[in-house]
């Protein structure tokens, strides 16, 4: 289950025998990425959606997050919220087999050469 949506039993086992590709990025990257990607949602949509994880990303992030959305600075707003799902990714990854997980760096995001490098590797 993911908050209330329920995941098929064969797409759970699939997904615990499967192998992870892990990209990391560098914050600066990724919180670009965020910036340009939100840039066009309402401020109000935003908010809504920030206090709806309220309870897992805690009282005092919330209230940065939504001051710097307030404010329009969202690059704090986004590095706040990176460090909520890093904490969250870190632990799901921790968790895996090492041999079922490969990391790949990059210094910026393309998502085609990404994808590129990925399936040239494979």
């Amino acid at each position: 289950m993911i908050g209330k949506r329920v995941i098929p039993p064969a797409l759970w086992t699939q997904k615990r025998e499967a192998y992870f590709v892990v990209v990391e990025i560098p914050e600066h990257a990724r919180i670009d990425n965020l910036r340009q990607v939100y840039q066009d949602h309402p401020l109000e949509q935003l908010e809504a959606r920030v206090e709806i994880i309220q309870s897992r990303l805690g009282g005092l992030r919330t209230k940065q997050v939504i001051a710097a959305l307030r404010s329009g600075d969202t690059a704090t707003a986004c590095a706040v919220l990176l460090t909520y799902y890093d904490r969250t990714y870190h632990k799901a990854i921790a968790e895996l087999p090492a041999e079922r997980v490969s990391f790949h760096r990059f210094d910026h995001f393309d998502p085609a050469e990404i994808a590129e490098t990925l399936s040239n590797s494979a």
